[in-house]
Parts: structure tokens; sequence; C-alpha cells
């Protein structure tokens, strides 16, 4: 017998007994043994090798009632997410697999120096170490603890022209830091578009110059900047964060990247910020109501185009359906988003597709909306959002943009590819960024001459010979 199975120990043995939910989940949970050496949650496979790729791994939410391991005197409960785990363990150590506190599967190393002392989810007498490989996220929120702990005042912020992902974020980190009774104020430079209001119904996201002055902006001691780390991309709030000598923090899953001067917490391969707030807030011991589950997962479905775009991941199903036990409701958040279409953006969408242009056999597909679009149809700018989507539905399409023209002069584009890719590196050349698969820039205007611009660089994206002329 390996070591391994040795420690595994026999599902059918009076010392080991399998739970109801570990059994419908396929995996057994072994208990400690009454020699004391060691206690798991182990697959019915564990005999697998330990090069286990996580977003392959088996998981599945066991009730905390029926997921106690006991450890000597101590008792751990563990309301976990489990993973397919590696037979490779450790002699004399357990593993553990919170959602709360810890983010992945644990090895649990007795520490024979200290008191093994166990209250609550954590154990002072332990050491906790990573298997290799097998956490969800490479996320350490631990500096995130000791900021909250810290610090008493806090102002939010996101990108300007907040989408879901942007809302829901801030919606989320101000309960986390309400939850331990910090003073929370959330602002941006632009005010979140009409079709996203009913996120903001008690009006805690503000508009800078608008539901409050920059000379009123809060003194605080931490700025909290989410869904974005560019300066760029915060408008007029960049000036009044820049200007204020406080503590910075970044939550984030984009690419694109400034150096903010700020303790970062940032995952690219996360679908969206929204995740990675819920895995803060899991880690930190926090629930939320189901206002805010639902402002999260509004943040995470959006950016997921509904749980479709190849950044979508098992675990952010899992989030999704976390966040639905919470009271987030798919059908109606869904109708919010997707079927309260004014009519002017129904206008505006079909004179905009209607002029849409191609280049080199389909590859490339480009749409703009200018000022007197929006004026003769009374549509806004938010109105084109997901329009550039619509070019990316065309067979053959690799990759598509929207210009849009604000009422400053200035023009916004957005793009999307399908992989192999890269619409962000387009976008860093124009002072914008994002994803790999979707960015967005602004350009100055004329709209003409930002469509030349932008086509040429898509052209030189697809490795073909950039040409003049819109």
């Amino acid at each position: 017998m390996n070591s391994a199975e040795s420690l595994r120990g026999d599902i059918n043995s009076p010392t080991t007994r399998a739970s109801p939910a570990a059994q419908w989940c396929g995996l057994r949970e072994h208990v400690e043994s009454s020699n004391g050496r060691v206690a798991t949650l182990s697959p019915r496979n564990a005999e697998r090798s330990a090069g286990i790729n996580p977003s392959k791994a088996l998981r599945c939410s066991i009730d905390a009632k029926t997921a106690i391991i006991p450890v000597r005197s101590a008792i751990i409960n563990c309301s976990v997410l489990l993973h397919l785990l590696p037979s490779r363990f450790v002699e004399n150590a357990f593993v553990v697999l919170p959602t709360i506190g810890f983010s992945g599967v644990y090895i649990v190393i007795p520490d024979k120096d200290r008191q093994r002392n166990c209250s609550g989810r954590f154990c002072s007498g332990f050491k906790y170490q990573p298997i290799e490989g097998s956490s969800v996220s490479s996320l350490d929120w631990a500096p995130l603890r000791s900021i909250i702990d810290r610090y008493q005042s806090f102002l939010i912020s996101s990108h300007v022209r907040p989408d879901a992902d942007a809302l829901g974020s801030e919606l989320g980190m101000a309960a986390i830091l309400r939850h331990f009774g910090k003073q929370v104020t959330i602002v941006n430079a632009t005010a979140p578009p009409a079709n996203l209001q009913f996120l903001n119904l008690d009006q805690q996201v503000l508009k800078l110059n608008e539901d409050i002055k920059t000379a009123d902006v809060p003194v605080v001691d931490v700025h909290i900047i989410v869904d974005t780390s560019a300066w760029q991309q915060l408008g007029a709030m960049a000036e009044v964060i820049q200007s204020a000598n406080t503590k910075r923090v970044v939550i984030d899953h984009h690419v694109s990247s400034d150096n903010m001067g700020a303790t970062e917490f940032k995952d690219t391969i996360a679908a969206a910020t929204g995740e990675l707030i819920f895995e803060a807030a899991e880690f930190l011991g926090v629930s939320f109501d189901a206002d805010t589950a639902s402002a999260l997962y509004a943040a995470i479905a959006t950016d997921t185009g509904w749980f479709r775009f190849p950044s979508t991941s098992a675990n952010t199903m899992r989030v999704g359906a976390a966040l639905m036990d919470l009271g987030a409701t798919p059908h109606v958040l869904f109708n919010f988003l997707n079927e309260q279409r004014s009519l002017a953006r129904v206008r505006l969408g079909g004179r905009v597709l209607g002029r849409i242009q191609t280049s080199e056999d389909g590859r490339l597909a480009w749409i703009y909306a200018s000022a007197a679009d929006l004026q003769e149809t009374s549509a806004v700018p938010s109105d084109t959002e997901s329009l550039v989507n619509e070019c990316l539905t065309i067979a053959g399409t690799e990759a598509a943009f929207i210009a849009v023209q604000l009422p400053t002069g200035h023009v916004k584009i957005s793009l999307r590819c399908k992989p192999p890719h890269n619409v962000a590196a387009v976008a860093e050349q124009f002072g914008g960024g994002g994803h790999k698969l979707a960015s967005g820039a602004t350009l100055p205007g004329p709209v003409d001459s930002a469509v030349n611009q932008m086509k040429n660089a898509f052209l030189k994206m697809l490795q073909l010979p950039a040409s003049s002329g819109c």
C-alpha cells in the first residue's frame, strides 16, 4: 500500500464515515482515524496523479452540517467547494477546502511548536499551505483584510460610463466595508446609464459635480478603484484621487494597467471584477443581502455575455449559483438589462447596423454613430452598447469595432474580436485597454478620422496591410 492509500483509509472503516452530500457528489469524506494521523476530503478516484488542472476538477457544494472534520480536540467547520484532490498528501496533515476564509484547496500542517487552538474558522496552531495548482484564484486577500482592519473611511470609484460590472463591484465592495462598520462613499465621474439605474435605486453611487461637488468629496483613509486600472478611464475622478494623499487599492480583472501606486488585487483570468468581489467577501466571511447579490450577479452576467464568453469558468458558474442562493433572480435581471430598451435605442440600432461596413472578405466589420444619429433618434451614447457584438455574429467576421461620437466631440471606440486576436493591444495604442477579446479607447474627433485610425490598427492586428480611407 502506498502512502496516499494509507492516508485515504477505508470508507467502510468504523473510524471513517461518508456524508450523504459527499456520497451524492461522488466523493468520500474521511474523518480523522483513531490513531490521529490524518483527516481528508478525498474523491472516489483519488488515485489520480497530483497534476490536476483545477479548471477541469470536479467541485460541488456540501452543506456545512455534513462536512465537519474533527481534528483531535478541535472542530473545523467546512462549508466547502470540493476539488478533485491529488493523491499526494502530507504525513500528519489534513486537507480543508473552505469557501469562507480561504480560496482553493489547502494542506493544513500541525505546528508542534504552538498550541493547536481552533476557534471559528481559523486555527492558530496550524499553518495553511495551498496545494499547488488547486486554487481557484491566485489572489491573496490577506492584505485587504489588513487594510480594512487598519482604516476607517473609504471612497470607491470606477471607470467613466460605468457598466454593470463597475456598479455591481462598487456596491459589493461597499457592502463588505459596511459589514465591518466602515464609512463608505461611492463617487464616479459619470452617472450610471439609464438602463442600469435599477441597480442604484437608493442612490449610493454619486456623480461627481452633480450629486456631489468636487470640494465636498470626503477626505478618506483609502481610495478603492474597481473594474479599471487606468487613470484615463476614471475621468475627472482621476484628479481627485491623485491629489489626495491617501492609500489606494485596485481590484480589477482587466489586462491593461497603469502604475496607480496602489495595492493591487488583479486577476486577469477572472470573468468579471464582480467575481473577485464575491471571492473577497468569502475570504472575509461576509455575506450579501438580495439587492447586493443581484448587483453582483448582473456584474458577472453582463461581463460574460450571460455566461457564454470564453472567460466563463466553472468557478464563475458556481459564484452565480451562490448569488442566486442569496436572492439574485436571473430572469428578473435579464428583463431589466435586456428587455427594457427605449424606442430611441431600437431606432438608433437600426440606423447604425444598417450601414455596417466590412473589409478583407468580411474578417473585419465596423459601424459608427455620429452626434447627428444620436440627436435625430433622441438616443444617448449608452444606447450603442452591445451593437458592436452584432457585428461578430456575421459568419467569417473575426474582429469588429464601433465608433461613437460623444457630446464632448471625442469618439469612444469599443473593440471586439474572436480568438486568437487581441484587441487590448490595439486599444493600448490609443491610450485605452481592457481584455484581449473586448476593449475600449477614446480618440479625438471627428468620427471619420477616428474610424480610419482604428480600421488601420485592426488591419495590422489581422496581419494585413493597412489601407487608407474610411
